[in-house]
């Protein structure tokens, strides 16, 4: 089964995250990775817009580094994982780009749009 990632470094934008993830590809089991506080009462309401795997860091982005952060995200990434879509953040953007240094991947920032096809993936970015 394809597995996404879908990480934020606020609980508030994460169920679109894992919302938009989903419509990507029905049935896909979706783990998500929050860079938040234990304290945060909102999480504990997370799974119910169908996260199969929540990590909480324990940690604010605030208090932890982006290098930090990729090498967390790197180590929980499931072997069969399709894609990491990342909340569209400060922080978000600066993990985005060293965990696609981290694991030799690229990775895109501000998509408006994706599209999975069998040979990869279409994407709309706005370009100025």
């Amino acid at each position: 089964m394809v597995s996404f990632v879908c990480v934020s470094d606020q609980t508030e934008l994460l169920p679109e995250v894992v919302t938009y993830s989903r419509s990507l590809v029905p049935g896909t089991r979706v783990l998500a990775v929050l860079f938040s506080s234990l304290e945060d009462e909102r999480a504990a309401e997370l799974t119910e817009y169908g996260i199969d795997t929540l990590f909480i860091a324990g940690v604010s982005s605030q208090k932890l580094s982006s290098a930090s952060a990729a090498s967390l995200i790197a180590q929980v990434l499931p072997g069969d994982t399709e894609a990491v879509v990342f909340a569209s953040t400060k922080f978000s953007k600066e993990v985005a780009a060293r965990l696609g240094g981290k694991l030799d991947a690229p990775f895109l920032t501000e998509c408006r749009s994706v599209e999975l096809t069998t040979g990869g993936a279409v994407v709309s970015r706005m370009v100025l």
